[in-house]
């Protein structure tokens, strides 16, 4: 039943998030104005860790295989890559490397932030 609970209020938030990207007929994702509604919900502990612990842990546990229908599409449709492929590589690059370097100094705030807090 917790894991139900739990899966209602991640689609809950989901459908929100693409219920205001239709609304405003906006090209930016719904899923990721959910995930930033999830954000500031926990932000402002409307919603506990607790409530969506255990859906958490099984989406981030099988991180990779929600990657796998990117890798297929990608691979199906190269041929449009082909003409930008450096183009592309470039951004692929600077993307994961402001990505990496960003959640590092996060994850260096927080956690001196609850040292801190302890």
């Amino acid at each position: 039943m917790k894991l139900f609970k739990e899966l209602s209020i991640i689609f809950s938030i989901y459908l929100l998030g693409e219920t205001i990207a239709y609304l405003l007929n906006t090209s930016f994702p719904g899923g990721v104005i959910g995930m930033f509604i999830l954000f500031i919900l926990l932000y402002l502990s409307i919603i506990k860790e607790n409530q969506i612990n255990i859906i958490s842990d099984f989406v981030l546990n099988n991180m990779p295989f929600f990657f796998v229908p990117a890798g297929v599409g990608i691979m199906a449709h190269f041929y449009l890559l082909e003409g930008a492929l450096l183009q592309f590589s470039f951004v692929i690059i600077v993307s994961t490397s402001l990505v990496l370097v960003i959640s590092g100094i996060l994850v260096q705030a927080l956690v001196k932030k609850r040292e801190k807090h302890d």
